[in-house]
Parts: C-alpha cells; structure tokens; sequence
C-alpha cells in the first residue's frame, strides 16, 4: 500500500512539475513573440523622408493584409511595392499595416491615425474577414434599425481627402 501512495505522490509531482515547465516555457516564448512583434512594429515609424516624394499609399486591414502565414515580402503590399517599382516610372512607397484579428470596427477607429501619421495618397483597406468572430470595439449596433434609426449610422460617416 505504500509502494502505491509513494507512487502516486511521484506521478503528481512530475505531472505538477511538467505543467509548471510547460506554463514557464509558453510565458518564455510569449516574450520572445512581444519582442518580435516590438522590433518589426512598421507602425512607429513615421514615412521615411525619401518617402516625401513619393506616391504614399497605405495598406490597411487583418491578417490578409499583414499576410500572416506568408514571409514578409509575400504579403500582398509588399507585392504591390514590387510591382509598382518594376513597372511605373513614378515612385511609390508601400506601408503595410495590417494586424490579424483586426475587425471594421478597429480599422475605422485607427484610420484617422494612420492618415495622420503616413499622410497617404492613397488607402487600401482589405477588411471584414474578422468580422464574424471579433467583437472586440464592434460598432455593429450602429446598423441596425433600432439604433436612432440610420441616424447614428448616417452621421458617424467621415470621408478623408488627402492631397
């Protein structure tokens, strides 16, 4: 009967020992990740002063845009710099910032940051794929019906010239 609690009281220390390693290494990697995701942050930097006479065009959106799942020079504004600069004989600068689980409602709220910051000619917006499971500073109640009517859908629009 011993031989059997020493056993189990063994079985529940490694197992309590293996899941406290386990905790320790995904809190390990998940700084490794904060780091990275610190270090290639496109959105610090204001446009390069190269850039000031360029055509500035920025690419927003989820993870479609910021083409998770792809090598950085995969993603589809990355693709746009390339062909732009083999095929145009105007220069253009291409930004990229798309960020994954980013819904319509999020965008929406950065978008006058990122016209500030990047002063684009151009925007690109590649949204809505988060949509359905994304919450997250939704303003979906805005469209329906019972929401002052279209009025607080009408009058929250905002049209951006930028030139």
């Amino acid at each position: 009967m011993p031989d059997k609690i020493n056993f189990l009281i063994k079985a529940i220390l490694v197992t309590l020992l293996s899941l406290i390693l386990l905790e320790l290494s995904l809190r390990f990697g998940g700084l490794l990740y904060k780091y990275y995701l610190n270090s290639h942050d496109r959105t610090r930097i204001l446009f390069f002063k190269n850039d000031i006479d360029k055509t500035r065009i920025v690419c927003l959106g989820d993870s479609f845009t910021e083409g998770v799942g792809a090598r950085p020079e995969e993603s589809y504004p990355m693709q746009l710099q390339k062909l732009l600069d083999s095929s145009m004989t105007k220069k253009y600068a291409v930004y990229n910032c798309g960020y994954s689980a980013t819904n319509s409602s999020m965008v929406l709220k950065k978008l006058e940051f990122y016209i500030q910051r990047y002063r684009p000619h151009i925007v690109i917006l590649l949204i809505g794929s988060a949509d359905n499971w994304n919450m997250r500073e939704s303003n979906y109640y805005q469209f329906l019906p019972s929401y002052n009517g279209y009025k607080g859908f009408l009058f929250s629009i905002k049209t951006y010239f930028t030139a």
